[in-house]
Formats: structure tokens, sequence, C-alpha cells
């Protein structure tokens, strides 16, 4: 796996958090007025958020432990065939958790400092 995928992945999951953020506070500010962003939504943003991090988070140790399992398989090939495996079946997952965890931050620093 390359740095681009790396890359890919922290960005993806980043943008990915900062625009739901950006589309709930929209939607409550057409709904109710420009003032309507408050503790309560946000929380309610945060928690269908966290839902849907803790799926990504399950997805990622089974990615893991499948490409474990795929590469203790392969192991009895030889060190060429497994190393030339373990770089062929990486994966960007815990990037793009790390990213969306990076991404709440972000939008937790900006909401309580506005």
């Amino acid at each position: 796996m390359g740095l681009r995928t790396k890359v890919a992945g922290y960005i993806g999951g980043v943008c990915g958090v900062i625009a739901s953020a950006w589309a709930t506070q929209l939607l409550f500010h057409s709904l109710t007025g420009p003032a309507s962003f408050t503790l309560l939504p946000f929380l309610a943003w945060l928690s269908i958020l966290a839902c849907l991090i803790a799926r990504v988070a399950a997805q990622t140790v089974r990615v893991a432990k499948a490409r474990r399992e795929l590469l203790d398989t392969i192991a009895e090939r030889g060190p060429d065939t497994l190393r030339l495996m373990s770089e062929e079946t990486k994966t960007a997952h815990f990037s793009t958790l790390v990213g969306q965890l990076f991404g709440i931050a972000i939008v937790s620093i900006w909401f309580f400092c506005r």
C-alpha cells in the first residue's frame, strides 16, 4: 500500500466527517434558523456518526483478521511469497478510521469555539 492510499484514507475520513457536520448544520439553519445548531443537535449528529464509525472500526478488525489468516496460509510457501502478499494485501481501513476520528476532533473544536 502506497503513501497515496494512506493519505487518501485520512483525507477521506476527515472530509466525510466535516461534510456531514456541515450538512447537519445547514439543515438546522434552513429549518429553524441560524442559531439552531446547538448542543442537542450536535450530540444527535455525533451519536449517529459514532454508530457509523463503530461499523468502520468493526470492518477494520474483520479485514485485518482475514488478512492475517491469508498471510498465515501463504507463509507456508516461503518468505518471498509472504513478503509480496503482505505488501499487496494492505488496505486503507485503519487510516480512514483515524481520519474520521480526527474529523470529529476538528468539528468538535469548531463547535465549541464558535
